[in-house]
């Protein structure tokens, strides 16, 4: 059998026919997944003798090598993007690989972000050629509202030809907690005399949601 290259071709093992008789050989076909082969391939089949130079006319065996898609889908390394409610977009990128021999064309959608987290694409449908990549940039944002902690959003790649998500992608938006404080006094006012010291006492409050370190000082 002479096949492409690419092409992998197991032959059976060499079998005695009858004279008179008929027997039946069966090819097992496959195609190497790493290469980009595809479209219509012509093998060439041979019946030759072991013991004599006895050979049958040659048969082609035209396959016909269907189009591979293999889509993958690379976000930043650490799977999350940091965002300060109502602090304005922060950007990541994303990369779309076709290690495939189709050149599909895609959508990008998402799902599970929370009222208030923003997701904003530079792209939302484009084609990827076979062998190629696209970049994107994500533009997140999250409002004033929006509760920190995180907030896990779930990016798919869809197939426009056939509406299949083909490949998916977690990603974890990470809202920020903002500082707040407050200053509080008990006294309007104060009264001091010109030799006496007189201490007044203010209260500070956290009511953010981190640890920070505060000081008194005049405005």
């Amino acid at each position: 059998v002479n096949s492409s290259q690419g092409v992998a071709v197991t032959v059976p093992t060499v079998t005695t026919v009858v004279a008179g008789q008929t027997v039946q050989m069966n090819l097992q076909i496959s195609v190497d997944a790493t290469t980009n082969l595809s479209g219509l391939k012509i093998l060439t089949v041979l019946a030759r003798s072991t013991s004599s130079s006895t050979v049958a006319s040659p048969q082609s065996l035209p396959i016909e090598v269907g189009q591979r898609t293999d889509i993958r889908l690379v976000g930043p390394s650490s799977s999350s993007i940091e965002v300060t409610p109502g602090g304005g977009d922060f950007e990541t990128n994303i990369t779309v690989i076709n290690a495939g021999t189709r050149s599909p064309r895609l959508s990008l959608t998402w799902s599970g972000a929370p009222f208030g987290v923003t997701l904003t694409p530079n792209l939302t449908i484009f084609d990827v050629p076979a062998g190629g990549e696209v970049s994107l940039s994500l533009s997140v944002s999250a409002s004033s509202t929006v509760a920190p902690g995180r907030h896990p959003v779930r990016l798919d790649l869809i197939d426009e030809s056939g509406g299949q998500s083909l490949v998916d992608m977690s990603l974890d938006v990470l809202v920020q907690s903002l500082p707040d404080v407050r200053l509080f006094t008990d006294d309007d006012s104060v009264i001091v005399g010109p030799l006496d010291a007189v201490e007044h006492t203010f209260t500070v409050v956290n009511i953010g949601a981190v640890n920070t370190t505060y000081g008194i000082s005049l405005g």
